[in-house]
């Protein structure tokens, strides 16, 4: 999906579909001949407050830093930058 929550080219001809409209019964067209059942059901989801809009989620690459690792090298590396702008003043 891309960021307007269309399908992108990996779907090849799904391709352009607004994942939250027509492009559900796409799918569920596609895969028809492996669906057990569907049925219309209600639930919660998310929809944004000020548009009123549903949310699409979306998984997005992502990377994490363990800032408790770098503590102390980050301490010293600012308490060496700092002093050294002290003896130039």
């Amino acid at each position: 999906m891309d960021n307007y929550g269309k399908f992108d080219s990996r779907l090849g001809n799904l391709q352009g579909m607004v994942a939250m409209t027509g492009g559900t019964m796409a799918v569920i067209d596609k895969l028809k001949s492996k669906i057990f059942r569907v049925e219309k059901y209600t639930h919660s989801y998310p929809y944004d407050w000020r548009t009123k809009k549903p949310v699409v989620m979306k998984t997005s690459m992502q990377w994490f830093i363990n800032t408790h690792a770098l503590k102390d090298t980050a301490a010293v590396s600012t308490s060496t930058s700092l002093n050294q702008e002290t003896k130039k003043v």
